[in-house]
């Protein structure tokens, strides 16, 4: 446990390092799309990292507590993704359950992913606006959903038939957990989005 322990920290310290590096190079670029996706990649870098520090944090090496990670994954992208004047809120609904090591990664890669485009996204006409998330339990199936009072995602844009990097992304990362998705475009978008127990 205590190897393990300390694996799970050199992991944290090295990913960090990671964004460090990538964060360095951005300060000497022009605020282009490169720039953007390079930022987009350290947040994932950061959720990631984030999920071993929980770990490090508690009893279980291989285990993390979902309310837990997953609120402070929100907390993190509030202090480096959102604007400090904006208008949009965050409401979260999460319930605390055991989520193993993979699919808490996978988690936090889809939630991230779902949130940084209704930032970009959902709100470009807007002055305010709610972004709900929420997860659940029923027997042995989490349901989890992402949901924005935006604008609305086009009809055109689907996880695995759009040619869009972030439904690329989304795709990927909700076959990690063996995950079904399902997208409603009523008064702006909601992924709702369910997955069995693992572990």
């Amino acid at each position: 446990d205590v190897l393990l322990k300390e694996i799970h920290h050199r992991i944290k310290n090295n990913l960090q390092l990671i964004s460090s590096i990538i964060y360095i190079r951005m300060c000497s670029m022009d605020r282009n799309d490169v720039f953007h996706f390079l930022e987009e990649t350290r947040q994932k870098i950061r959720s990631i990292a984030l999920m071993h520090e929980r770990l490090l944090q508690t009893e279980s090496i291989h285990e993390v507590d979902a309310r837990d990670y997953i609120v402070k994954l929100i907390d993190d992208m509030k202090a480096t993704s959102f604007d400090r004047n904006s208008k949009i809120r965050i409401i979260e609904q999460i319930e605390s359950h055991t989520l193993d090591l993979d699919t808490a990664i996978n988690l936090g890669l889809i939630l991230n992913e779902l949130v940084t485009n209704a930032m970009k996204y959902a709100f470009a006409d807007k002055e305010s606006g709610t972004i709900e998330i929420s997860l659940h339990k029923k027997d042995q199936v989490f349901e989890f959903r992402v949901a924005d009072n935006g604008i609305g995602l086009p009809a055109n844009i689907l996880p695995g038939r759009s040619g869009t990097f972030g439904m690329q992304m989304l795709e990927i990362f909700t076959k990690q957990i063996h995950a079904e998705i399902v997208i409603h475009r009523n008064h702006g978008t909601a992924f709702h989005i369910t997955f069995p127990q693992h572990g």
